[in-house]
């Protein structure tokens, strides 16, 4: 058999070899029907030979014996493979992959790869059967270097975890991602850590997160996330049901950011493991995650360091643990929570007979010595619980404040069932309608109100309004009067407080989600994510998350966008977006015929415009009368 020009072994899938236009003589075989997953075959550089296990004749006597059956073959995926691509990406061969290229894990952090040295890395890769764990942290491989790894991942279905943090990837190459995790079901876990993303990320993130069904962990650490972000990425969270594990940490989500994030986590049914560290929820935010952990039973381990929690944020939150019977592990660590709020998390985990918890960690908090002894009461309850602090040197357990002199006497008189006329006659015992200070103590020890000395002084000094000595009947009414407004302006601060905490709770869950997103870091226009509308990106027609009929594992060819415009390499790049190319093509080769149609160079978009449509710029401010096409 010919192939090329050149002697060949079979496809070993007699299948897949019918699928194969292929002719006895010098005729070339047709790749163009192939599917993805042996797309490789059509630009690899580095197989020259196919090979049939059905037409395999070794270990038989033929006529053929001493014929030479291969010419210059090189097994895909071996090292041959991997230098063949890196002479043809023009980068030194990296030792490690060579010593390392069958191993479940590689670990390539700080290589300093570069887009090249990924580009090489990818062609070897595409057909490795082994690594399922791929580092790629801080190799610098920038938009293009994520569409050479994308692009394996969609023919490479063994790699299952994949770290692509500090990599500078910009919109397009979130684009990519998207792209992959939209039309493929292998990746379990993804890391963009540190790539400086923003609410225009969040934005396209968003749109396949909700229904993206392969990822398990996902971290989104280390980047620029604000509010809008997190009103993005919030209902998309909630939507999905197989993430368990989610970092947040180290972004600048604030209180609307929480409202979102903690109305997420109420309706998610899937995440065990939630990290919102070094971010700024602030008391108020507490306020949504007390709700949280008294609705959602699934979350074993939160961290919420260093998130600007003071001691009312720890007892708000305190009343969200007494009803949670499932969290194990809870980090509070690098908050203002002093003594008093370390205090107020430990006593739920005595009081709650029913409580999960195994770990508190309050790192950076100084404690003391109230907080030991209450500690070493615990550690009866729960021998196993491990709790963190920064050691002895809190300030010492403040005092009750005790209530004012003239409202226990006010209580002491309503408990009785009496009137002020009734206790004043108890009290004058000499009928001069007047109680000296003598008869005034006196009187109070006889009814068992303790008081102080010094509250006693400040009782009589209190009521005793003309400072003759004595107190009267018309001051001790006024002195009533006087608790009985401080008792209504106590009880309309706690209205107050309570409707504020509704209102919060209620604007998390009637928040609606961000009408418009930002566009691209050159473009300060937005453009609509409205439900049922499609949005225009690398990969041509980008459909809605809610109205995607597409299964998250399914895959499937998106058109070249027409839009977008040409560069030295945006052909090629268009191509593989769409899944006509292999990675393993370059961008300067002409593209070759496929079963989708013939793939042809995009021709840059000219002054070509169209009115916005109604509604269409940014909020609030006027919109151009005009826009190129293809920005929507």
């Amino acid at each position: 058999m010919v192939v090329d020009g050149r002697t060949s072994q079979s496809l070993s899938n007699s299948s897949v070899g019918a699928m194969l236009a292929i002719s006895i003589g010098p005729e070339s075989v047709n790749f163009g029907c192939l599917p993805n997953s042996f797309r490789f075959l059509e630009n690899s550089y580095a197989m020259s030979i196919l090979i049939d296990d059905d037409d395999n004749d070794s270990g038989w006597d033929t006529d053929l014996e001493g014929e030479v059956r291969t010419k210059n073959y090189i097994d895909p995926g071996s090292k041959e493979h991997y230098k063949e691509a890196c002479k043809k990406c023009d980068v030194v061969p990296t030792n490690y992959f060579m010593r390392n290229i069958h191993d479940a894990k590689l670990k390539f952090a700080h290589h300093g790869l570069g887009e090249k040295g990924v580009r090489a890395l990818c062609m070897a890769l595409v057909t490795n059967t082994h690594v399922q764990h791929l580092d790629l942290k801080a190799n610098d491989m920038g938009d293009d270097g994520t569409r050479h790894v994308c692009a394996m991942l969609r023919d490479n279905l063994f790699i299952t975890d994949l770290d692509i943090s500090e990599n500078n990837i910009g919109e397009e190459g979130i684009l990519h991602v998207c792209h992959t995790l939209q039309y493929s079901g292998t990746l379990r876990k993804l890391s963009l850590r540190g790539n400086k993303l923003g609410s225009r990320h969040a934005s396209h993130i968003a749109e396949v997160l909700g229904t993206n069904q392969g990822l398990r962990v996902l971290d989104l650490s280390e980047n620029q996330f604000d509010d809008l972000a997190g009103q993005y990425l919030g209902p998309a969270i909630g939507e999905n049901e197989f993430l368990t594990e989610i970092n947040l940490g180290w972004n600048q989500l604030r209180l609307k950011g929480a409202m979102a994030i903690g109305q997420a986590l109420r309706e998610n049914v899937s995440l065990k493991k939630v990290n919102l560290s070094w971010n700024g929820f602030g008391d108020d935010g507490m306020l949504i995650l007390k709700t949280v952990l008294q609705e959602n039973n699934i979350i074993e381990e939160l961290d919420l360091s260093a998130n600007r929690i003071t001691q009312v944020g720890a007892d708000t939150l305190s009343k969200g643990l007494a009803d949670n019977n499932e969290i194990r592990i809870l980090r509070l660590g690098q908050n203002q929570l002093l003594s008093e709020g370390a205090l107020s998390i430990l006593k739920i985990a005595k009081t709650n007979s029913s409580t999960a918890l195994i770990e508190l960690d309050f790192s950076g908090i100084q404690i003391n010595s109230t907080f030991m002894e209450l500690l070493n009461e615990v550690h009866e309850v729960l021998p196993k619980i491990k709790v963190y602090h920064g050691g002895l040197g809190g300030s010492p357990q403040k005092a009750a404040d005790r209530p004012k002199p003239m409202k226990v006497l006010r209580d002491h008189i309503m408990k009785e069932n009496m009137r002020v006329l009734d206790f004043f006659k108890t009290m004058d015992k000499d009928g001069s309608k007047a109680i000296t200070v003598a008869e005034f103590v006196a009187g109070l020890e006889e009814t068992g109100i303790d008081l102080r000395k010094d509250e006693l002084f400040d009782l009589v000094s209190g009521l005793d309004k003309d400072g003759n000595g004595e107190v009267d009947y018309q001051e001790m009414v006024v002195g009533s009067k006087e608790i009985m407004q401080d008792d209504r302006k106590e009880i309309q601060l706690q209205r107050a407080k309570a409707q504020r905490e509704n209102k919060l709770i209620a604007e998390a869950m009637d928040m609606p989600p961000p009408s418009r997103v930002p566009s691209r870091a050159d473009d300060d226009r937005k453009i609509s994510l409205a439900p049922g509308k499609k949005m225009s990106t690398a990969f041509g027609e980008f459909p809605s998350r809610k109205n995607s009929a597409t299964s998250p594992g399914r895959r499937k060819s998106s058109a070249v966008n027409p839009a977008r415009k040409s560069s030295p390499q945006g052909s090629a790049r268009a191509s593989i977006a769409s899944g006509m190319l292999s990675p393993l093509a370059t961008d300067d080769r002409p593209a070759s015929p496929s079963a989708t149609g013939t793939v042809r160079n995009v021709p840059p978009q000219t002054s070509h415009e169209r009115p916005l449509d109604e509604g269409e710029g940014i909020e609030g401010d006027v919109p151009p009368k005009t826009a190129p096409i293809g920005v929507r």
